[in-house]
């Protein structure tokens, strides 16, 4: 792996955020057919078309993930997700508990907007943490449409902490698996990584013996070669002798040239 393959952690969390969002576009969906068929059985078809409202808003989130960008469709299904709430409490009334489906949200919210975006969840908490706040004060002088009897509205608030509970865990438990998957991929490219450490320290290690022989044995001689060279030129000699070690002297002054720029 060249280094500049090497992931990038924000990139790593972006597309940790990235697949737990589908996932929960997932969760959602689910949530979406299991509690419309529930609501429709109780007789109470506002409460299932709300609900049923969330599988298209899905569809729409899962088509912006993939043609427009990942972050609007985080934010979009954010936005629709609320809306779809806020509805069924008005319909249903606070004492059913709907409210607490936004639990969850919060949790998303928080999960999907990681790394470079990790500001953008907190700020998106922190609004939807406002407006759940505005609907909990304005919630209660405002008188559900429905009238429950006594044990409709015990299994009413039932159904809804259960199923905020189902989607919390299951939140959860995918965060451990993608955790668990990153950290293997991590530690697999640790592993590349000191496998290409020792490759390199046994690159580095035959250089410096390269160097060292061309250092000692080779440069050595060469440059004792040269020094004598210029010793029997200044001597009394023929001038056929002078014009040999001229020549042995310039091959030997250019190897010794090539010697030290290796080494340099």
């Amino acid at each position: 792996m060249h280094i500049d393959e090497l992931p990038d952690s924000d990139n790593l969390l972006v597309q940790k955020g990235n697949q737990l969002h589908i996932v929960i576009l997932v969760i959602v969906s689910g949530f979406a057919i299991a509690y419309s068929l529930l609501h429709y059985v109780n007789g109470d078809m506002h409460q299932a078309l709300a609900s049923a409202l969330l599988l298209p808003t899905s569809l729409i989130a899962y088509v912006l993930y993939h043609w427009v960008n990942p972050t609007f469709s985080k934010v979009f299904n954010l936005l629709a997700v609320s809306t779809v709430i806020s509805e069924m409490a008005f319909h249903a009334g606070q004492n059913t508990f709907v409210l607490v489906f936004f639990a969850p949200v919060l949790v998303s919210t928080l999960i999907v907007f990681q790394g470079r975006q990790t500001r953008l969840g907190y700020l998106l908490v922190g609004l939807t943490l406002i407006y759940l706040s505005g609907l909990l004060i304005l919630g209660k002088d405002i008188r559900s449409v429905r009238t429950y009897t006594e044990t409709e509205l015990e299994l009413e608030q039932s159904i809804n902490l259960l199923g905020a509970i189902v989607v919390i865990v299951t939140e959860v438990i995918y965060i451990l698996f993608i955790g668990n998957k990153f950290q293997a991929e991590l530690i697999k490219i640790q592993k590349e990584l000191w496998g290409k450490n020792l490759e390199v320290r046994t690159t580095m290690e035959t250089r410096d013996k390269i160097i060292s022989v061309m250092s000692h044995d080779i440069r050595s001689p060469l440059h004792l070669s040269q020094s004598g060279l210029n010793y029997l030129k200044e001597e009394e000699t023929t001038e056929d002798n002078k014009q040999i070690l001229q020549e042995l002297a310039i091959q030997i002054g250019g190897t010794l040239k090539l010697v030290d720029n290796l080494l340099l």
